[in-house]
């Protein structure tokens, strides 16, 4: 499911960049600086940059035997982090550079996958940490 939905935010961060919407929590981006807000605050669809980097590596991290825990509980970090990010951005205040029912059902639906991939890598986590029952 993570690798579906990092592929999926990938595209999201690609389209929000052509259609220069900006993202809304935290204030209003600017459409003229698309490029430099998406490295440090993200679009309206995707986060910042290097979270979306990070992401993408703990997906390979779950993905190896021997980091599997590693990358469940640092993906339970990000997956947090996305989904106050996401509900933040469905939350803002609505500007004229971002179509608001995009924002807000898009905010909505980010805010559940993360949440989603939060309690899913926690099982992960709690699987390769605690000790099994005798």
């Amino acid at each position: 499911m993570a690798p579906v939905v990092f592929l999926f935010v990938c595209g999201e961060a690609i389209v929000s960049i052509l259609a220069r919407w900006p993202h809304q929590f935290t204030g209003p981006g600017d459409p003229d600086k698309i490029l430099s807000d998406f490295l440090r605050y993200g679009t309206l669809l995707s986060p910042p940059l290097p979270i979306l980097l990070m992401f993408g590596v703990t997906i390979v991290l779950i993905g190896r035997d021997r980091s599997r825990g590693l990358g469940a509980a640092i993906l339970s970090a990000i997956c947090l982090v996305m989904s106050a990010g996401a509900l933040g951005e469905a939350l803002a205040p609505a500007s004229p550079d971002v179509p608001y029912l995009l924002q807000v059902s898009s905010g909505i639906l980010g805010a559940a996958a993360f949440a989603f991939l939060l309690v899913m890598s926690l099982a992960v986590s709690r699987e390769c940490f605690l000790p099994k029952d005798p």
